[in-house]
Parts: structure tokens; C-alpha cells; sequence
């Protein structure tokens, strides 16, 4: 375990939402330096000092997750951060024993400037951690005041979920190979994988199954069902590569998967994590011309279908967008039943639940969480019990009870790690309340529910799977909710415009296709002060106008602040908020036409 300093100063606007949180929450920030992140890792303990008139550690957290690569950082990476305590005012380090620690931090300096984030010695930074939680008189939760029964009883209401949960893991349910060596995230990887499935002679020993299972997987597509290529490709006699090297006068290139028979050609780029680059698929195109061949087409592969980034592809009827989580989903699902044996068919069942999880970002357990999460919200009562109990194991209060047996303390960590993401899914049904609410009036004003929408767009297009649609919005907000804007200026500018567009990810987005060349969008966007009714007008597939058009101000301000959210388990609360946005939209849309 190590130990860093952090400093923020709150009167510039930055780190403000440091100040909403509570004991418990989980929030991610973003490191940039490369020396960092090099030393801190999962139990990093980090002590957030404020350096404005306040001066002071405010905020004492761990690290609970490795860093990740995500689009809502500019540069750097997130880090997952637990509180593991807050303070109502500052604690002084000179103040409190550690004058020495306290002018050191704040003399260590990096080109001429004091550093805002140093790291403490280990030996230092225990004692830190000691003294800060001996000094803790006055926990969030009142051990006099707590009633065990009732935590027994909200505790055993999770007992069948969580025995089941606990049974499916001894039986193996939770671990995947794919997941655990990170497969379906790497493209170098997943790309032979797949490229081995495809081959007639690649090592399932199954001959052409997969490769015409994907061909007529393919022909279901209205883009490519009278493509000569697909149609008469001979899945008997071809040849399978992967990164195969080309070049010509203009430029080189590694084409991800090539599957070639005498005639013609069907070429796959897999972009599991990124995006095309300019003229990268065009290019492609040119090294396909060059085989001399009758025919071809390339394939754009990614997680959910994207477009390609590249307008010359875009608009290429040889470079078609197909995904994993439908295309090669269903030409897993389409083979199992024609696998001869069963190992394989264990295999490509994990290989399909691995393209779910992680088109999806879901847990492998994401099921018995959404169980628990739907009880967490059932009442206000549960809610505020398993809020206790989250604070009990935070603070590690279990250990002053004798009556707790270890499998109801183990359910009472499995209650905490789900109820951090409760806020996200009372959060998701105020916007499926609101969503039910404005519909048929948005319609009625030619602007329909948008597939680019952040939320609740998997539940209507994948009305089959209600529940992977719910976990996937939670899972969508919970992110979101850690990474709002803040620090909200008075005069916002363009580039503010453009890191709400960026950072709000739990949105909702209607469209109004004017023609062929133009289209309105109308979004609703959430940042850390309040929602936000967004007109966006593109044309030619680039915004020529975006314009704020009403801020949800006065009736929602508020509602999603951590303290204050779980208001909306009070169903008349939750209804008179949503009809109060739904008449500013009215308005907003009025204003339009």
C-alpha cells in the first residue's frame, strides 16, 4: 500500500463535485502523469487537500480499480476512488502532529511550482490513516441507535439471490476465459480467435460451420443481400488471414481478417476499442482492387454496428458497418445446436456471453446485482436499511457485533457493492417516466426516440431482453454520475457546450429527419447543476448549430444530488418532477417551431 497527496482548490471551479460526496461513494478522477500511474495501484490510499481558504484534507479515499482508458477524460486515465471518510472541515496536518509532513508537501516542487499531487512515505502515511480514524468520534451511523433486528431482516431479504449467486459461482457461472484474459477487449487477439472460427481448417475441427453460419447471417442484411460477393462466395474452397501485410505507392497496411477464395473477397477490420482512422478503410478498399479479383467488400466490425468515423467510407456501398453483438452473436448462437462436442459448445457459449458483457460493459454477475437493485429501491424503509448497512461495513462496524454470522457480514458487502449503483437506477426511472411522458408529444412534432440516445435505447430496440436493457442504462448512468461537468460558468462558451455534449452520457435524444441532407436533434442532457434541453442541427453529417434552448433549472436542479435522489422512491415526488421537466420541454419545442 502507498500513500498520495492531492490538492484542489474549489474557488476555481475545479473538483466541486468532491464536495457532494459522501462515506462510501465510489467517484473516478483522472490522472495524466505517466510517474503516477506507474506507482499507484488497487488500496492506494489517497488524502484530497483543499488549497483555497479552507485549507485542509477534506477527503480520504482509496483506490478500488485499475486505470482505465475512457472518452470521458481529455488526456490520461480514470481511476475508480472509494471515500472512506469525509470531513465537515478541514483536518489541519500541522494542527494535528504533522507539521513536518505538512511543509515538506509544501515544498516539494516540479518545474518551479509546487506539486499538487506528491507522494507521502508509507511509514507517514499509516500513521496518517491511524490518527485521521482514531479521531473519528462521530460516525455517519450511531452504533446506539441501530437496530440489529432490522438489519438482520433487511440482510435475509437478499438471502435467496445472494445463495443463489453464491451457488452459480461455486458452480462455475461467473468465471469466462474469454472475460478474464481480456479477449473480447483486444483487437489483435479477438481477431485471430475469430479468424480461427471462420476457417474451415482452424482447430474447432467443425469445417465450414461458422463461416456459413456468418454468410447467412450476412445475407439478413438489407446493405449487402445483393452482394456478389457474399451471394457467391464459395464457402467450400478460401483462405483464412490475419494482419496481412500490404502496400502500394501511396501507403502500407495490416488488414485484420481476410477471408479469399478464387474469386472474391470479404475483408474485416475489428475495432473492439477504437475507431477507424482518416482514409483507413479507403485504403483498404485499394489493396482489395489491387487483388484482382471479381469482387469484395469490406466489413467494419465493431461492438454495436458504428458507422465508420471516415465520411469516404460512409458513404462507400463497399464498406459495410456489422457488429458483434448481432452479426457474430447470432452466428454463434445460429452453429451451437451443429457443434459436435461439448467442450466447444461450452466454449462458444462463454464466447457469447463475452460479446453481451462487453458490448454492454456489464459484470458477469450484472443479473443478481439487478436483483438486489430492484429490492434496494423497492421502499424508502429497505433503501434507508441498506444505506446503514453500507455505512456499517465502510466504517467496518461489523466487528462490534457478535450476533452477525459471517454469511450474513459477506451479504452485508454484497448489499454495499450494490446499492452504490441504487441512485443510478432511481436516476433511470425518472428519465423512462419522463421518456413515457413527452413521447407522443415529441412525436406529434415530427421528433422521434433517437438510436443515439445514451439510455433506454437498447430497451427499444431489444424488447426481448428487458433486463440487460435496465442493467446496461444503470451501468451507463452509474459512469455518467461520476463524471459530470462541473464548476458551471456564467458565461458558458462553445467548448462548454461541447463537454456537455461529450460528458453527459445518460441523455436522451429525439431526431427529426428534415431530408436526406439534414436533420434536428433534440437531446436531454444531465451535468452536475441540473438538466438541459439541447437543438442540434446537422447537415451534411456535421452540426452547423447547437443551441441551449432551455435549462431544466427549477425543476430538477436538485433531484439527482446524492442527498437528495432518494426522494424519487416517493412515487408522487417522482411524478410532479417529471411533469414539471415535461412542460419545459413543451416549451422548449415550442420555441422551435
Amino acid at each position: 500500500m502507498n500513500y498520495w497527496q492531492f490538492k484542489y482548490n474549489l474557488t476555481k471551479g475545479s473538483f466541486s463535485e468532491l464536495k457532494d460526496l459522501q462515506d462510501g461513494d465510489v467517484f473516478f478522477t483522472e490522472i495524466t502523469e505517466n510517474h503516477i500511474l506507474k506507482e499507484v495501484g488497487i488500496d492506494t490510499v489517497v488524502f484530497w487537500s483543499r488549497t483555497d481558504k479552507e485549507k485542509g484534507i477534506m477527503l480520504v479515499t482509496k483506490i478500488n480499480g485499475e486505470p482505465y482508458e475512457s472518452d470521458v477524460v481529455s488526456s490520461g486515465k480514470a481511476i475508480p476512488m472509494k471515500v472512506i471518510k469525509k470531513f465537515d472541515k478541514p483536518f489541519s496536518l500541522e494542527q494535528n502532529g504533522f507539521k513536518i509532513l505538512h511543509n515538506k508537501l509544501n515544498t516539494l516542487k516540479y518545474k518551479g511550482r509546487v506539486r499538487s499531487r506528491a507522494k507521502i512515505d508509507n511509514e507517514t502515511g499509516a500513521k496518517l490513516v491511524k490518527k485521521i480514524l482514531a479521531d473519528d468520534k462521530e460516525p455517519s451511523v450511531n452504533l446506539d441507535t441501530i437496530n440489529e433486528e432490522s438489519i438482520k431482516n433487511t440482510i435475509n431479504l437478499f438471502l435467496d439471490n445472494y445463495s443463489q449467486y453464491i451457488e452459480d459461482g461455486k458452480n462455475g457461472a461467473f468465471y469466462n476465459i474469454f472475460i478474464e484474459a481480456n479477449i473480447a477487449g483486444q483487437e489483435i487477439r479477438h481477431s485471430s480467435y475469430l479468424a480461427n472460427l471462420l476457417d474451415k481448417d482452424g482447430n474447432h475441427f467443425q469445417d465450414n460451420l461458422f463461416l456459413k453460419s456468418f454468410i447467412n447471417e450476412l445475407k439478413e442484411y438489407q446493405d449487402l443481400e445483393s452482394c456478389e460477393t457474399i451471394i457467391k462466395f464459395d464457402t467450400n474452397n478460401y483462405k483464412v488471414t490475419t494482419e496481412e501485410f500490404h502496400k502500394n505507392e501511396e501507403s502500407t497496411g495490416l488488414m485484420d481478417i481476410v477471408l479469399e477464395d478464387d474469386n472474391y473477397a470479404i475483408i474485416i477490420e475489428n475495432k473492439t476499442g477504437t475507431k477507424d482512422s482518416k482514409g483507413q478503410l479507403v485504403k483498404y478498399k485499394n489493396f482489395a482492387q489491387s487483388k484482382g479479383l471479381k469482387d469484395y467488400i469490406i466489413l467494419y466490425l465493431t461492438p454495436k454496428g458504428d458507422i465508420a468515423t471516415d465520411e469516404d467510407a460512409r458513404d462507400d456501398d463497399k464498406i459495410v458497418s456489422i457488429s458483434y453483438i448481432k452479426t457474430i452473436k447470432n452466428t454463434m448462437e445460429k452453429s451451437l445446436s451443429k457443434i459436435s462436442n461439448k467442450k466447444l459448445t461450452d466454449i462458444i457459449e462463454q464466447y457469447i456471453e463475452s460479446i453481451q458483457l462487453y458490448t454492454y460493459n456489464l459484470s458477469i454477475d450484472w443479473k443478481y446485482e439487478l436483483n438486489s437493485l430492484e429490492l434496494i429501491i423497492e421502499n424508502k424503509n429497505i433503501s434507508e436499511q441498506c444505506q446503514i448497512i453500507s455505512k456499517l461495513v465502510n466504517y467496518n462496524m461489523f466487528d462490534k457485533y457478535n450476533t452477525f454470522s459471517k454469511e450474513e457480514i459477506d451479504m452485508a458487502k454484497w448489499i454495499t457493492k450494490c446499492f452504490i449503483k441504487s441512485k443510478s437506477h432511481l436516476e433511470r426511472l425518472f428519465f423512462v417516466n419522463l421518456h413515457n411522458e413527452i413521447r407522443d408529444i415529441l412525436e406529434s412534432k415530427s421528433f422521434y426516440f433517437s438510436k443515439y440516445s445514451n439510455i433506454l435505447s437498447e430497451l427499444l430496440q431489444n424488447e426481448n431482453n428487458i433486463a440487460i436493457s435496465i442493467a446496461t442504462d444503470i451501468e451507463t448512468i452509474y459512469k455518467s454520475r461520476q463524471n459530470r461537468l462541473s464548476g458551471i460558468p456564467n458565461n458558458k462558451s462553445e467548448e462548454y457546450y461541447q463537454k456537455l455534449r461529450e460528458n453527459s452520457k445518460s441523455c436522451l435524444v429525439y431526431e427529426n429527419i428534415i431530408d436526406d441532407n439534414e436533420v434536428l436533434f433534440l437531446s436531454i442532457q444531465k451535468d452536475v447543476s441540473g438538466l438541459y434541453v439541447f437543438i442540434e442541427r446537422l447537415t451534411d453529417n456535421e452540426i452547423i448549430l447547437m443551441t441551449e434552448v432551455t435549462y431544466l433549472y427549477d425543476s430538477v436542479q436538485d433531484i439527482f444530488h446524492p442527498q437528495e435522489i432518494e426522494k424519487l422512491l416517493n412515487e408522487n415526488y417522482l411524478l410532479e418532477k417529471v411533469e414539471e421537466s415535461k412542460l419545459k420541454i413543451i416549451s422548449a419545442i415550442m420555441e422551435i417551431n
